[in-house]
This record gives C-alpha cells, sequence and structure tokens, in this order.
C-alpha cells in the first residue's frame, strides 16, 4: 500500500500546496538536509473492509502525514494547503514510476501541534484515513 506515493502526487497536483512542498515529500523519514517545510507520511494503521464471502475490495488506511517548518506560521499554511489537497479526495492516481491506483476516499480525521526543540523545529500532525479500491 504507497500511501506516501498517493499523498506526494496529490499535493504536487494542487498548486498551493506544491508551491509550498516542492516536492519534499518522504515515506517514513525526511532527508537530513532537507528545506523546511517538508512532509513525512507514515502508513499508522492498514487495514480491509471485511465481508462473510470474499476478499476485501476495499482496504482502509489510517495515515499520519507531518508538516515540518522553521515557523508555526509556515508549518500551519503548509499542513492547511496539504489539507485542502487530500481532504475528501476520491479517484484515479497516477503513482510516481508508473501505476495507477483507484483512491474511494480520502477523510480529515485529526490534527495537533508539535514541537522539536533542537533544532527548532515546529511540527503539524494530521491524520486521514484513506479508502483504497483493491
Amino acid at each position: 500500500m504507497n500511501v506516501s506515493g498517493i499523498v506526494s502526487v496529490l499535493i504536487a497536483a494542487n498548486a498551493t500546496a506544491n508551491a509550498i512542498i516542492a516536492g519534499r515529500v518522504y515515506p517514513g523519514v525526511a532527508k537530513q538536509e532537507t528545506a523546511y517545510p517538508c512532509v513525512v507520511v507514515n502508513l499508522v494503521n492498514p487495514g480491509a473492509t471485511t465481508t462473510k464471502r470474499e476478499v476485501s475490495n476495499l482496504d482502509i488506511a489510517l495515515v499520519q502525514v507531518d508538516v515540518y517548518g522553521s515557523t508555526y506560521t509556515a508549518t500551519a499554511a503548509a499542513s492547511a494547503a496539504i489539507r485542502t489537497a487530500l481532504d475528501n479526495y476520491s479517484g484515479t492516481v497516477t503513482l510516481t514510476g508508473g501505476g495507477t491506483t483507484t483512491v474511494a476516499g480520502i477523510t480529515y480525521t485529526n490534527e495537533m501541534d508539535g514541537y522539536v526543540e533542537r533544532p527548532d523545529i515546529f511540527r503539524r500532525i494530521t491524520e486521514y484515513h484513506i479508502s483504497l479500491k483493491r
């Protein structure tokens, strides 16, 4: 399940989010030397819907999207732009490197602030449920 690929493509497709993030979307952990703001995407809880008679045709993943920035204002603005790009999206996504996936829907579920004392980096943590057709 390539949730970071989906998030990356949808951010790139949104003019405002893409202007702020400029391709700095990473699965799991950001590169040490990356510029801010940047995004780290983590798959928190993959799951499938259950059916009584057949294999599930819909996976639902809880995805954490962390935005890191050098100021609180910049971090919050980047997070808001990403929410606009992701929330309530449904459709087919062509992944970088090839292949497509069908997103049944993306739902914004939660958000909180964070701070990393060294090297003085602000963090906005958001969670989304991403439903993928199999």
